[in-house]
């Protein structure tokens, strides 16, 4: 428990929080003790007053059953460490969550222009992880389903048409374009036109305020987690064993001083 424990925590901190999280959700929906209502993207309840703003992110962390749990968990994880951890635009924990909040956004922004009523988008924010992945990473070469060898750009378009294998995967393959429209407009914004049409700085730059709460956790965190761990046991001390002891050693109910012999004197 221990080594899962220490693998868990040497993960990046935004990957193994948002992969822990979409894991327990779709468990629990999986097993029947969670509702996926409850965690779906319904815009009625969002809009609604109180709003249910939970759904906005709840409803990119729900996983398929079967197989397709362990395959999303997996896509969603690798993806999502490598740009954390191994993109250079995203140096920065703030800008990697900025990255997220503005493709999560777009994805529901283009769910309401064309009208789908999908309640859940994690499909569509794997492909946008493995486009923006890809896309530092052209002229090398990438394994696709373990055993073809193509140019790593073209793994998010492999992995759209792949859905046609499967039943009903015209419904995922739509899922996942709104990814890479998504995933594609992020990096225009950002990257393409500063670059080449306008003074090169990014339409999209990360919140001031972003960073600042960023920063703020990331000070106070380790405070926390120090609090809230149990103390460490008390060492037992080899001289206060009753038996096996070596002579002299403490033992019992009474003070070293009360057992203690002395050159005894007769009364009287």
């Amino acid at each position: 428990m221990d080594a899962v424990l220490d693998h868990y925590f040497q993960a990046p901190p935004v990957t193994r929080t948002f992969t822990a999280i979409t894991v327990v959700l779709s468990l629990g929906v999986i097993l029947g003790a969670l509702s996926d209502k409850t965690f779906a993207y319904y815009p009625l309840y969002v809009y609604k007053f109180p709003p249910e703003i939970w759904r906005c992110v709840t409803g990119f962390m729900i996983t398929g059953s079967g197989m397709s749990f362990l395959f999303q968990s997996y896509h969603l994880y690798i993806y999502m460490s490598q740009l954390e951890v191994g993109n250079p635009r995203f140096s920065k924990t703030e800008d990697f969550i900025w990255y997220l909040m503005c493709v999560g956004g777009a994805i529901l922004g283009i769910n309401h222009l064309v009208g789908f009523p999908f309640p859940f988008f994690l499909d569509a924010l794997i492909l946008a992880m493995c486009y923006t992945t890809t896309q530092e990473q052209r002229g090398m070469k990438t394994k696709f389903l373990f055993m073809f060898t193509i140019p790593a750009q073209l793994l998010p378009y492999c992995l759209i048409l792949f859905n046609l294998v499967f039943p009903g995967g015209a419904i995922r393959m739509i899922l996942e374009i709104y990814g890479l429209i998504a995933a594609h407009l992020f990096d225009f914004l950002t990257k393409v036109w500063p670059r080449y049409g306008g003074n090169g700085r990014s339409l999209l730059p990360t919140p001031p305020l972003l960073a600042t709460l960023v920063n703020f956790v990331s000070q106070n965190l380790p405070n926390l987690q120090a609090r809230m761990a149990p103390a460490p046991a008390p060492e037992s001390s080899s001289s206060g064993s009753s038996t096996g002891g070596p002579a002299g050693s403490s033992g019992g109910p009474l003070p070293d001083s009360w057992r203690t012999r002395g050159p005894g004197h007769r009364l009287g």
